[in-house]
């Protein structure tokens, strides 16, 4: 998703939109009043989100994404003489092929091995180590490339002395290895046990998660038993028609009450005004704030209600929007059952992720606030950022939605939690 929007909000029906990368006449997207033209090796891979252009929203999104569409993009709008064209730069990356280790020689007193990978942007790092972790002395030839541009290949070769009875890892990744495979070969003299491979991500995609039956899901949940938090509504961050229960466990929104006659009038309130309450947004802040740590909670809103759910900063300015550029990383649900996360512009996410009961789970340190369905153990949605705030729980409901939401207390005994199924990290 490349985001492109006006600001303030405004229709660009009438208007021109024209993606491209290095040349103005040679476009990935042209839309004009009553033209939608695609540029060619584009024909099938692009799309405005038609819904949008009355809200001013011309995000471009890229389908089947290669190497060869990395880099700098430009979104121009214009209307007469007028015109803004930012650019945008897109960064590509693709995982590489599990690391094959093969014997190349065995001499009188050691074993010599190879590890090879391929298919890997940008260029990957590649290491020997034993089963402690411990890093082994190998020789690592540079990555190469197939062409300029494409993807890389890397080689490592390792000598093992013939008494090394001990699992040897080789280790092929990201700079960073937030992404990398592993292959292990288990060593007992000069013979070879066995070889495995395995796969370690940084997170899971929900599609992946999708076409597993529900038994071979839940293999892929992890739970915490000591992350959970007892969350607790601060009624003086409230909205004013936002009613906080007394014991700050509950909170739903009141419109209007009935008069004696039976006609509606507005609800006498007596509530104080300060720089933490929430007076555009229908929300509510926890009392409690992290500002490290690995924390979790979950939240109950019921079928057909319309909310808001994720973590805050305190202080807020008039009139801000709440999305992750502002520091609110919000899981947004209508009562259509649209669903969506607060980038700038909104994620829009799958509607049958949609839960009744959500599971928030925030590692500040990671930089990590993970959405997740806990009726169907699932994970939603994760934004990774970097924090340096303190940061609330945060709640909300939607104007004219009376559901009562509920923030939930979350079993303490290993085996309820077990039995519950709930979740805190996935991994693959």
């Amino acid at each position: 998703l490349l985001p492109c929007y006006l600001s303030p909000e405004r229709s660009v029906v009438s208007m021109e939109i024209r993606w491209f990368r290095d040349q103005f006449s040679d476009y990935i997207y042209l839309y004009k009043p009553g033209i939608d033209s695609k540029g060619k090796g584009y024909e099938d891979r692009v799309s405005l989100f038609s819904q949008e252009l009355e809200k001013g929203n011309v995000s471009l999104l890229l389908t089947d994404v290669r190497l060869a569409d990395q880099g700098d993009y430009k979104c121009h709008v214009s209307l007469g003489d007028w015109f803004e064209e930012p650019t945008l730069e897109l960064t590509v990356r693709q995982p590489g092929s599990k690391p094959i280790i093969e014997v190349l020689k065995r001499n009188r007193d050691s074993i010599e091995l190879s590890c090879s990978s391929e298919n890997w942007y940008p260029e990957p790092n590649m290491l020997w180590t034993d089963s402690n972790g411990r890093e082994l002395e190998a020789q690592t030839d540079k990555a190469t490339q197939k062409s300029v541009g494409g993807s890389y290949s890397i080689t490592s070769q390792i000598n093992i002395n013939e008494s090394f009875e001990e699992v040897v890892k080789c280790i092929v990744g990201e700079q960073n290895q937030r992404i990398h495979f592993e292959s292990l070969i288990k060593l007992s003299g000069e013979s070879i046990v066995e070889v495995m491979h395995i796969s370690v991500f940084s997170r899971v995609c929900y599609s992946n998660l999708q076409k597993m039956p529900q038994q071979r899901r839940n293999q892929f949940l992890i739970f915490d038993s000591f992350l959970h938090n007892d969350v607790t509504l601060d009624e003086k961050t409230a909205h004013p028609k936002l009613r906080v229960a007394e014991d700050g466990k509950s909170a739903g929104w009141v419109e209007k009450d009935k008069t004696a006659d039976g006609k509606n009038k507005p609800k006498e309130q007596s509530i104080d005004i300060n720089s933490k309450r929430f007076d555009d947004q229908q929300c509510v802040l926890a009392k409690e704030g992290f500002t490290s740590g690995r924390h979790y909670w979950q939240v109950e809103f019921g079928k057909q209600a319309s909310w808001q759910v994720g973590v805050g900063k305190e202080t807020k300015d008039k009139q801000e929007i709440l999305t992750s550029v502002k520091g609110y990383w919000i899981l947004n649900s209508s009562s259509d059952t649209s669903l969506s996360a607060s980038t700038a512009p909104p994620t829009i996410l799958p509607t049958d992720l949609k839960p009744e009961r959500v599971g928030v789970y925030l590692d500040y340190e990671e930089g990590q606030i993970s959405f997740y369905n806990v009726d169907h153990r699932c994970h939603i949605y994760t934004f990774k950022d970097e924090f340096t705030v303190k940061l609330f729980p945060l709640f909300g409901t939607k104007k004219g939605c009376f559901k009562i939401f509920t923030v939930l207390g979350v079993k303490n005994k290993q085996s309820d939690i077990a039995e519950d199924a709930t979740v805190s990290s996935l991994i693959h």
